[in-house]
């Protein structure tokens, strides 16, 4: 509660995690993002530098506050879709515009990445449906067609009070397929990848190590800092690891 009431009034809490043994990760975490910083475990040399140097500034200072993101899909393009992760800062629908809620933060050179998993409109699913709406009725033309979503971000200034809007609309057309899309969306992917399967999640099928690897290693990019290659190694690490069997291996 003492580190809430700090944040509301402008003084962040960052965390950062040490050690082995009785380490909490789970607590660091929470009371990070309770006082709207960030979290971070220092296991090497590498990511001490990338947490005390390369993204210090992000971490310490603010260029946006409270920043909210919204995503609307189209029924007519997309038949069904679900948000990858971020279990713990979803909001309620009505809450993206109540500037009383509270959001995180964002500082210089600061980065986000959201993860949609969408099945186009027509793929046939076998999904559960529900029942059509009683007193609702859709309209025989409407001037969305051909949008795939429509993108809104909220945010306010480090020290406004009144959000700003941004909002963009995501054309069909504009959807690439997976081998034209930018590396680094597709190294996000493979992140994303690993994460369900080291939860075991049924979400991700048949995937297995060696196709999150394969992707990972071919998205890499130009890095200079080496974390990309550490995630491949860790991948590979993680399969030999896995006392079940892989049925990608």
């Amino acid at each position: 509660r003492r580190i809430a009431d700090r944040a509301i009034n402008g003084i962040q809490l960052v965390t950062v995690g040490f050690g082995m043994g009785n380490y909490n990760d789970n607590m660091l975490e929470e009371l990070s993002n309770k006082g709207k910083g960030s979290y971070a475990y220092i296991d090497s040399e590498a990511e001490a530098r990338k947490v005390f140097l390369r993204d210090l500034a992000a971490n310490l200072f603010k260029i946006a506050k409270d920043v909210k993101i919204q995503v609307e899909f189209n029924p007519q393009e997309v038949e069904a879709y679900r948000l990858i992760g971020y279990e713990n800062r979803r909001l309620k629908a009505e809450d993206f515009n109540n500037d009383r809620k509270k959001a995180g933060d964002i500082g210089p050179g600061h980065s986000i990445v959201a993860l949609y998993e969408w099945i186009p409109q027509g793929t046939g699913t076998d999904l559960p449906g529900v029942d059509a709406l009683r007193y609702q009725k859709p309209g025989k033309t409407l001037p969305t067609e051909g949008e795939a979503a429509t993108v809104k971000l909220r945010y306010k200034l480090p020290e406004g009070d009144s959000s700003k809007l941004i909002v963009r609309t995501i054309k069909a057309a504009e959807i690439l397929p997976w081998e034209n899309v930018h590396p680094d969306f597709r190294f996000s992917a493979a992140v994303a990848a690993f994460g369900l399967k080291l939860r075991a999640s049924e979400s991700i099928g048949n995937y297995g190590y060696a196709e999150i690897e394969r992707i990972a290693a071919v998205s890499m990019g130009n890095e200079t800092c080496g974390q990309r290659s550490e995630f491949v190694q860790l991948v590979a690490t993680a399969s030999r690891l896995d006392t079940g069997k892989d049925s990608s291996s």
